[in-house]
């Protein structure tokens, strides 16, 4: 049987879970929030812990413009920290989810995080 993960604008923060916690451990432990476009995200924090009903105005954010951006955490422990955020699109080019992370330790350019966002992307494209 053939494992797959799928994403959709309706994924429910607990399906992405896996998803943001793998994310988080590439990163080297950096505080990652990953949430689809109709429902409340999941937030892993830099000690592995998740909040799987997170809601952040900057992620929903990029929902309007699709672009990649840098803004401030506007919730919970990190806010005003700077966060990298980016689209993740279905086929179509709809946005259907974004991903932040937070820059804790102020080392993330911003062609860095494009750059990693786009390798996370052909990764989930691929397993279609």
């Amino acid at each position: 049987m053939m494992s797959s993960l799928e994403i959709s604008k309706d994924t429910p923060a607990e399906m992405l879970r896996q998803l943001a916690e793998s994310i988080h451990q590439a990163t080297g432990g950096m505080p990652i929030a990953l949430k689809s476009r109709n429902m409340p995200g999941v937030f892993v924090d830099s000690d592995g812990s998740a909040d799987t009903s997170y809601e952040s105005i900057v992620l929903d954010s990029v929902f309007l413009n699709s672009h990649v951006r840098k803004a401030r955490v506007d919730t919970g422990k990190y806010a005003g920290m700077p966060m990298m955020i980016s689209p993740i699109e279905d086929t179509d080019g709809f946005t259907i989810a974004t991903l932040g992370i937070v820059d804790a330790l102020g080392s993330l350019s911003l062609q860095e995080f494009a750059q990693i966002s786009q390798r996370i992307k052909n990764q989930v494209l691929d397993s279609f």
